[in-house]
């Protein structure tokens, strides 16, 4: 099997410009025989008629997989293989979502730098979630065609995503910077929405959620592990330099989809070995499959646009998305909010009051990751088949107390007199359910809906989740400022103990509810059908 990166953007460039000699496809390579079945259909036999946008278009020959065996297709990569793959979206969502939080500590000089209040600071944080929710509705759809695959749309947006950080780090104009953030998080978040889609292109079964479960380690961890990285440059530095961390990250993120992350979207793995075969035997029949479908490219964007939010109001979803940015928005308010506890009250510098965030991320990558891999293997892959949706909930509703516990004990237990390692232990335990929320969720979306409605819902609940969460940040100053630290985390419980209660009864009813969904798996038909 030829190198991953062979088929990355850049390998496939090398291919266009050098007519096949540098990263070859399997048709290029000397030697390369057709196989026998497509040389017989090529002969005649096995022909394949298919009407294109309503009208004949004459006998055609559809381009497959060579066999069930075939190492083109994703399913059929090596198990080190695939875990590379993975590696490389899971960097990808990490460098995205550190990208959001790694400009938190740079808050206090971009104030007396632009001489504007502290809302308007955190704003630079709260509009990059904004762009990260609306982009997958518009960005996301293009992943899915085989004319344009999942790497096209990638490198592209990050190249942008690029271009936007570096325009935000070097801007002397306060309004600029704000648009460029907004922007950036745009262009960054075809990575969110196509991650997990990439991850079912190659993996299945039993497999497909261990792998999710390392990929939403990384999205969670990110925004852990950013603010430290970014603080002791603000100290000691310059504000500016965690702005220039976050163009390091999109470097990152574009030298990862350019060079080494190849396709994994089958339809257009087909759609690219079709054109190859056309070219190398002069026959325009050859077709693949997704070319049958051409002539509703605007039929499918538009269901990939309206889609999300038709499906935003459907309550399963709704709700999902509403709990998701919940949280979501508490782990950024918390961040906003460390100055009030470790430098107020602990006279914590700037690179000192990051180190909180550490502590989540340990707990992500050593506690929260490993468990969920464990109930995966010990408790899910022994569950008979085929299982019940619901069962996914089962890891939120085990964590939902760790929400209220950790909020009560560090809005409380943050003043004088009391260790700081009390608030700081208490910050830890957030992440759990955070972790277990997210996978929860978006394995159970992506389980209820079937097919394409699973891509939108999943879109649905990112514009959901990062709409909500933008605006938290936003209200650190406010909470806290006329409520203090223990009244401000007990509303903050409060809110969460309201969202969260609900679970019990999706677990519980959540099959009454897809079967009153006409798009949710257990759906009842539509009239007329």
């Amino acid at each position: 099997m030829a190198p991953a990166w062979h088929d990355a953007p850049l390998g496939r460039l090398l291919n266009a410009v050098s007519h096949g000699r540098f990263c070859p496809a399997v048709e290029e390579r000397d030697g390369w025989e057709m196989p026998s079945e497509l040389a017989a259909r090529l002969a005649g036999e096995g022909e394949y008629e298919e009407k294109v946008a309503g009208e004949q278009t004459g006998t055609l020959i559809l381009v497959d997989w060579y066999g069930p065996t075939d190492p083109s297709n994703p399913y059929n990569w090596s198990a080190e293989h695939k875990c590379y793959v993975t590696g490389l979206v899971s960097l990808l969502t990490f460098c995205v979502y550190a990208s959001a939080s790694i400009v938190a500590p740079a808050n206090l000089g971009l104030e007396e730098h632009f001489s504007v209040p502290p809302i308007k600071a955190t704003l630079s944080l709260s509009i990059f979630l904004f762009g990260m929710g609306i982009g997958p509705l518009i960005l996301s759809p293009l992943s899915d065609l085989g004319a344009v695959g999942r790497s096209h749309p990638h490198w592209a947006a990050s190249l942008c995503f690029l271009l936007f950080s570096v325009g935000a780090a070097s801007t002397e104009s306060y309004p600029a910077l704000i648009v460029l953030r907004f922007l950036a998080g745009f262009m960054a978040s075809p990575a969110l929405a196509a991650g997990g889609a990439a991850l079912g292109d190659m993996w299945m079964g039993k497999a497909l959620p261990k792998a999710i479960a390392i990929w939403d380690t990384a999205a969670c961890a990110a925004p852990c592990f950013a603010p430290a990285m970014a603080g002791w440059a603000a100290m000691n530095v310059s504000w500016r330099l965690p702005y220039w961390l976050a163009v390091a990250l999109a470097g990152i993120a574009f030298i990862d989809v350019t060079v080494l992350l190849p396709e994994t979207l089958g339809a257009n793995i087909l759609h690219r070995r079709a054109s190859r075969l056309r070219a190398i035997t002069g026959d325009e029949r050859l077709r693949a499959p997704e070319e049958l479908r051409e002539g509703k490219l605007l039929s499918f964007m538009a269901s990939r646009i309206v889609g999300p939010a038709r499906l935003s109001v459907e309550p399963i979803v709704l709700y999902s998305g509403v709990l998701m940015g919940l949280e979501y928005g508490i782990f950024y308010l918390a961040l906003e909010a460390l100055p009030l506890i470790f430098a107020d009250i602990y006279d914590f510098n700037i690179g000192l009051q990051t180190l909180p965030f550490v502590g989540l991320g340990v707990n992500t990558f050593f506690l929260s990751g490993p468990a969920y891999l464990l109930w995966l293997t010990y408790y899910v892959d022994r569950q008979p088949r085929p299982l019940c949706p619901e069962i996914w909930i089962i890891p939120c509703l085990a964590s939902a107390p760790l929400v209220i516990i950790s909020l009560l004990w560090t809005g409380w237990s943050a003043r004088e007199g009391v260790s700081y390692w009390s608030p700081l232990l208490a910050l830890s335990l957030y992440i759990t359910p955070v972790y277990f929320v997210f996978l929860s969720v978006l394995t159970y979306l992506a389980t209820i809906y079937p097919g394409q409605e699973a891509a939108s819902a999943l879109a649905a609940n990112v514009l959901l989740r990062s709409s909500i969460a933008g605006v938290f940040p936003l209200l650190s100053g406010p909470i806290f400022g006329n409520l203090g630290l223990g009244k401000g985390y007990t509303l903050l419980a409060g809110l969460s103990l309201a969202l969260l209660l609900p679970l019990w009864g999706l677990y519980r009813y959540g099959h009454w509810l897809r079967a009153r969904s006409p798009r949710a798996v257990g759906a009842r038909p539509k009239r007329g059908e």
